[in-house]
C-alpha cells in the first residue's frame, strides 16, 4: 500500500500530465489564410476579404463544442472582432481602419490533404477607401493577442489583387526564422510600382 503523501503526488504529477496533454491539443491552432483586396470603381481600395481554414484539430475541437455552423460562425466572429479581427493593415505609415464585419460564412471544407477543416470567409471594409493612385506598400499583421492561433500564408499567391492592383503590385510572404507564439510567423507586404 503506497503512504497517503506518495499517492498524493502521484495523482498531482498525473493531472499535471493530463492538463499539458489537453493543453498540447486544444490551445493551439493553425490557420492558413488567404486574402483578397477589392478595389471600386473610383480605384479605391474599399474592402478586404478573409478565408481563414483552420487546421484539422481545432476544427474537430470546434465541431465537438458546437455543432451548428451558423451559431459557432457567431461565436467565432464575436470573439475575433474583439480582437480586431486578428488583423492589421498599414498603408505606408496610415493604419487602413475596417469597419465590423456584417457578412460571414463558416463551412466544412477539406484541407490540401484532404483532411476535414473548418473555412471561415468575412469582408472586412474600409471605414475609409484608400486611392491607390498613391499606394506604394501595404504590410499585413496577422496576431492572435491571445497567443492560441498562429496565422499563416501557404505562399504569396494566396493574396489576391483585384483590377488595376494586379498589374501595379506584388505580393511578398517572407518566412521569419523565430516568432512569438500568436504573432505572425511571416513577414507579409504588398509592393506596388508608381
Amino acid at each position: 500500500m503506497f503512504p497517503a503523501k506518495n499517492l498524493l503526488s502521484f495523482f498531482f504529477l498525473l493531472f499535471l500530465g493530463l492538463s499539458n496533454t489537453l493543453k498540447a491539443h486544444t490551445e493551439h491552432e493553425e490557420i492558413q489564410v488567404k486574402s483578397t483586396f477589392h478595389v471600386n470603381q473610383n480605384k479605391q481600395l474599399h474592402s478586404i476579404t478573409l478565408v481563414w481554414q483552420y487546421d484539422t484539430t481545432s476544427s474537430l475541437d470546434m465541431l465537438g463544442h458546437e455543432k451548428d455552423l451558423k451559431r459557432l460562425s457567431k461565436l467565432l466572429i464575436s470573439d475575433i472582432a474583439r480582437f480586431n479581427y486578428f488583423s492589421r493593415f498599414n498603408a505606408g505609415d496610415r493604419r487602413l481602419v475596417t469597419n465590423k464585419v456584417g457578412q460571414y460564412n463558416l463551412i466544412k471544407a477539406k484541407d490540401a490533404d484532404g483532411n476535414p477543416v473548418l473555412e471561415l470567409n468575412f469582408t472586412l471594409f474600409l471605414n475609409k477607401p484608400f486611392d491607390i493612385r498613391s499606394l506604394r506598400h501595404i504590410k499585413i499583421d496577422h496576431v492572435d493577442p491571445t497567443g492560441r492561433g498562429i496565422l499563416f500564408y501557404d505562399s504569396a499567391t494566396d493574396i489576391v489583387l483585384t483590377n488595376e492592383l494586379q498589374s501595379k503590385c506584388r505580393a511578398q510572404v517572407i518566412e521569419k526564422k523565430d516568432f512569438i507564439e500568436g504573432k505572425s510567423p511571416q513577414l507579409v507586404t504588398i509592393n506596388c510600382n508608381s
